[in-house]
Order: C-alpha cells, then sequence, then structure tokens
C-alpha cells in the first residue's frame, strides 16, 4: 500500500487536490499536426481547443510519482497537445504552492542542475533560492510548476569537452525529475505553455544519481560537472 513519506514529503503536501473536469480526460480528442513551423502547429490545435472547451475536455492529467516501492507524491501535469481550459490553468495556480514546496524539497535531495535557451550550458543549483535567483536575473515569471520523472536511459551523443573539442560518448542518465518553470498565453479562449511565443524558458533537472559520459575513443569516463 502507497503511503505518505513524512520524512521527506510531508503528508500535507503529498496528495493532489482533485479536480472536477477530470471525469472527461479520457473522451477522444483527433490528433494534432506534427508539423515543424509554429504556425501550422497552433493552426491544427486550433480546432482541437474548441472541442476541448465544448466537450470541457481538460489539458491536465494526475499523475502519481514513486519516490519507493511504498511513498509517492501526486501532481498535476500539462498533456502535450492539448490547450489549458481557463479552469485549468486556475486550478493550477491553486495547487502552485503545494508543489513548489515539493520541487524544493527535490532540488534539496538531488543533484540540480537549470538550463534554458539563453544558456550555453546548464548552471548547478543547489537550493530553491539558487533557483530564483536566476529567473529573476532574467525578469522571468513563473506561473506554475510541472514535475515529470524521466527515466533511466543510456544514449549515444556528441558533446564538447573543456578543450572545445566534439567527441562521442555514451551518456548515462540515472533517473531524473524534470521541473518546468512554465508561464501561458491566451489561444482560442484557452491558454498555452508560451514556448511558442518566447525565446526562452527555465527547467531544471533533478538527478537521483550522477549523469556520467564515456568517450568512444579513449574510454574517459566524465561527469556532467566536468564535461
Amino acid at each position: 500500500m502507497l503511503t505518505a513519506n513524512k520524512g521527506f514529503i510531508p503528508e500535507d503536501l503529498f496528495k493532489a487536490p482533485e479536480y472536477e473536469l477530470a471525469k472527461n480526460h479520457n473522451k477522444e480528442l483527433p490528433d494534432v499536426e506534427k508539423i515543424a513551423t509554429r504556425a501550422r502547429y497552433l493552426d491544427s490545435l486550433a480546432p482541437i481547443s474548441a472541442i476541448q472547451v465544448f466537450e470541457e475536455i481538460p489539458g491536465i492529467k494526475k499523475s502519481t510519482i514513486l519516490l519507493n516501492t511504498e511513498t509517492f507524491f501526486e501532481v498535476w501535469n500539462v498533456i502535450p497537445d492539448r490547450v489549458l481550459l481557463p479552469e485549468d490553468l486556475e486550478f493550477l495556480k491553486q495547487d502552485a504552492n503545494r508543489v513548489e514546496s515539493i520541487a524544493k524539497n527535490l532540488l534539496w535531495l538531488g543533484d540540480s542542475w537549470i538550463s534554458s535557451q539563453i544558456f550555453e550550458k546548464k548552471l548547478k543549483v543547489a537550493t530553491w533560492e539558487d533557483v530564483q535567483k536566476v529567473v529573476n536575473r532574467y525578469e522571468y515569471e513563473y506561473e506554475f510548476i510541472d514535475i515529470v520523472e524521466v527515466p533511466y536511459k543510456v544514449s549515444l551523443e556528441s558533446h564538447k569537452n573543456k578543450f572545445g573539442e566534439v567527441n562521442e560518448y555514451w551518456g548515462v542518465y540515472p533517473t531524473c525529475w524534470n521541473i518546468s518553470l512554465n508561464r501561458t498565453r491566451g489561444f482560442n479562449g484557452c491558454y498555452i505553455i508560451n514556448d511558442y511565443n518566447s525565446s526562452y524558458s527555465f527547467n531544471i533537472e533533478v538527478w537521483a544519481g550522477i549523469p556520467f559520459f564515456r568517450n568512444l575513443k579513449t574510454g574517459e569516463v566524465v561527469t556532467l560537472e566536468n564535461l
């Protein structure tokens, strides 16, 4: 049986509030066109947003993230290729303080990095105050936080080393919590994440272990911090 992790996630935080429109989550919607251009993607999203409004189909779903076999916390996640109804956004804002408190705990626990399109490399952060300093520097005001668990993976990648040379590496990534600092913009009477109307956004990776990379040619192993 799953229980609250009282030693890590306080009991008043682990359980997400219920959302009335969640009952409509599984209603069918047409697929959005997977097209590279922003304008055409948004054009294909417009009729989907109309159906969501008419059928009261939410753009969020509840997820359970396990900390071990017995303990967990819950969050509401944005569903890709759907819009956020006004009710969705209001609900996420009401739950924002709880989710931010969970994010603070995760960041304290793991090896944490913040990234953005305006950084050449990821920045290491140790506390939520470090995160606030970064986003405040760029006058970035987020409306709500999304937390997603990213599973373990191994992938072949190209990276520059400290001398500026590009080498091939096997990247080994442990489980990670991906924390997105989201802001929205209006779209057809609803809302979408502002990624399609902004030159930058901010994302935090909290690693349950330390990612490392093995050079294909030399066999050298380096960590994310030393790459």
